[in-house]
C-alpha cells in the first residue's frame, strides 16, 4: 500500500497551494471551473457543474505543448505546400507556373538569334522556344519559304520574340 497527501490552503479568493507527495502545485479560478499550474509546468483546465460528478478536464504538459506547436508548424508548412501545388502547372519543358516565376524565360536571346541565324530555315529555333508546332511548320516550309525566318531575325533583334510562355528571353 503506498503513502498519499494531499493538502490545500487557500491563499485568496480562487487562489489554492495545493501540496502533495509529487510536490506543490497552485490553483487558480472558484470552485466548478479552475485552472492548476503544476510543479513540472503541468497545466489543468477544469469546468465541472453542481452535479455531483459531472466535469471535463484537460490536461497539458510541456511535451503536450510542443507537440501542438509542431503540430501547427506542420499544418502551416502543408498549407504552404499545398498553395505551392496548386500553383504548379508543368508544361512540355518541365517549367514551373506559379505565382513566384518571374516574366523572363530562362532561354538566352543571343542562343535563340544563333539558333535562328544559322539554322532558322529548320525551325531550330522554335523548337528551342518550346514552339513545336511553328517550328514543324518552318521545318516543313523552310522557315515560310524564308520570310518567317527573316520576320524572326528582327524580332528576336527588337526583343520581342517570346517563349512558350509568352515570357521574354533574358539577354
Amino acid at each position: 500500500m503506498g503513502w498519499r497527501y494531499r493538502r490545500s490552503v487557500k491563499v485568496a479568493p480562487g487562489v489554492k497551494l495545493n501540496f502533495s507527495k509529487s510536490g506543490i502545485s497552485t490553483t487558480l479560478g472558484p470552485k466548478g471551473a479552475h485552472y492548476t499550474i503544476g510543479r513540472k509546468g503541468r497545466r489543468t483546465i477544469t469546468a465541472g457543474t453542481p452535479i455531483k460528478g459531472l466535469y471535463v478536464s484537460t490536461t497539458y504538459n510541456k511535451n503536450t505543448i510542443k507537440r501542438q506547436k509542431r503540430a501547427a508548424k506542420e499544418q502551416k508548412r502543408l498549407a504552404k505546400l499545398e498553395k505551392f501545388r496548386a500553383n504548379y502547372n508543368p508544361n512540355r519543358d518541365g517549367f514551373k507556373r506559379s505565382e513566384w516565376t518571374n516574366h523572363l524565360s530562362c532561354r538566352k536571346r543571343n542562343t535563340v538569334l544563333a539558333l535562328c541565324i544559322f539554322l532558322g530555315v529548320f525551325g531550330v529555333h522554335r523548337f528551342y522556344v518550346g514552339k513545336e508546332g511553328t517550328g514543324l511548320v518552318y521545318l516543313i516550309t523552310l522557315g515560310l519559304f524564308g520570310i518567317g525566318w527573316l520576320v524572326d531575325i528582327v524580332l528576336i533583334l527588337l526583343g520581342k520574340f517570346k517563349d512558350i510562355q509568352g515570357r521574354e528571353l533574358t539577354r
